[in-house]
């Protein structure tokens, strides 16, 4: 699918945009099959759990 500026979602082969009749021969590759690097995102959830536990430790010491 390629999206138009308008927003809208048209076939690969379309040459022009169904809903507004825009150009689409410089638009962008729609980025719903885009797929994300899981070892980014395993990197990710590592250091938000890292940064949740060390918060969590600081606080909870000076309750106890």
């Amino acid at each position: 699918m390629v999206k138009c500026k308008c927003g809208a979602l048209n076939p690969d082969d379309a040459k022009y945009c169904q809903k507004c009749g825009a150009s689409l021969n410089k638009q962008i590759k729609s980025t719903e099959n885009k797929e994300t690097n899981p070892a980014l995102t395993t990197i990710l959830v590592l250091v938000v759990l890292v940064i949740l536990s060390y918060v969590a430790f600081t606080v909870f010491q000076g309750i106890l």
